[in-house]
């Protein structure tokens, strides 16, 4: 996709979305393009370590611009570095800007105490959009290590999920076993760690060896069972009572939706899907899928530009896959 040659100093800040230990996010818009709305992520860093990890978030936007990607990757339009002087300097990244996000869909129907859930198709579309994107990324071998409503966006008819905020994001070198794990340093928001990483983070570990694609999966899980249910299961240090916490409000949001189901099919589907949210939620990481898994397990040939080929296909209504949805 082209776009306008856009240049930093014709950008205008309007307002300030968020801020947080490492910078902001500002909403902003640029006199080449008046009419649209662009997010520019600031990060202010004095050490060399800390401008490698922005360097690292750089090239992975840099690469996905460059290739054909999935709809749930918003566009990167490029960044610009500003010298702080002896304080360091600012990265500033800029991308589309989205009005609303998973989190704020959940946080509003909390608060205007919104009995019937949010409609299970438009669920169902934001989950299949995700695990395409996820499972495209994964092929590529980058994990995103911070999934949560926070993370997952939404335009402004609330149609189309975007995932943003590649900051903890790492590419995984692999090992010749199918099961990849790695010594990775523990990242991402401890309400959505899986129990391996709520384990280490608990512990205090430094790093942690883990398949980070499986914990990522679980995040996911607990990210949709939020979206049906507008609550997260109670951890527990005795895994096998978080476990039933997890179970127990697996069948609450089975028995929201049951009522909303006219067909016959679309009670299956929505079996099908609480199948799948059971298999991200299960405590062992061995015994859960990844994201590749989840996007078809019957795609045969594992050549990695095939693989993403086939999610572009489907997104496009091409070779269309039963989606999520595992046998």
């Amino acid at each position: 996709m082209q776009f306008p040659e856009l240049r930093f100093e014709d950008f205008h800040n309007e307002k300030l979305i968020s801020s947080g230990t490492f910078g902001t996010v500002h909403k902003a818009q640029n006199k080449a393009t008046k009419d649209k709305l662009y997010a520019i992520k600031t990060m202010t860093f004095q050490s060399g370590k800390s401008q490698d990890e922005i360097q690292r978030e750089i090239e992975i936007w840099k690469n996905l611009e460059a290739i054909p990607k999935p709809k749930a990757i918003p566009n990167f339009y490029g960044f610009h570095k500003e010298s702080l002087g002896l304080t360091g300097i600012s990265c500033h990244m800029i991308f589309d800007y989205f009005p609303k996000s998973i989190q704020s869909l959940i946080e509003d129907r909390k608060n205007k105490k919104i009995e019937s859930p949010i409609p299970f198709e438009k669920l169902r579309s934001y989950a299949d959009s995700l695990i395409n994107t996820l499972a495209y990324l994964q092929s590529m071998k980058v994990c995103h290590r911070d999934l949560k409503p926070g993370n997952l966006m939404l335009d402004e008819d609330e149609k189309q999920i975007y995932l943003i905020d590649l900051g903890e994001s790492k590419k995984i070198i692999p090992s010749v076993e199918a099961q990849t794990k790695n010594d990775i340093t523990i990242a991402g928001s401890p309400k959505y760690f899986s129990p391996e990483l709520d384990q280490a983070f608990k512990n205090n570990d430094q790093k942690v060896k883990i398949n980070p694609f499986k914990s990522d999966v679980f995040s996911f899980g607990l990210t949709f069972l939020e979206l049906g249910t507008l609550k997260v299961p109670k951890k527990d240090l005795d895994f096998n009572i978080w476990e039933k916490n997890i179970q127990k409000l697996i069948k609450t949001f089975q028995k929201t939706y049951e009522p909303f189901m006219q067909e016959e099919s679309e009670m299956k589907t929505l079996l099908r899907f609480v199948k799948t949210l059971k298999k991200c939620l299960r405590m062992e990481p061995d015994e859960r899928p990844d994201f590749v898994s989840l996007f078809c397990k019957k795609i045969k040939n594992t050549d990695s530009d095939i693989f993403r080929q086939h999610i572009l296909f489907e997104e496009k209504g091409i070779n269309v896959s039963s989606g999520i949805f595992l046998n």
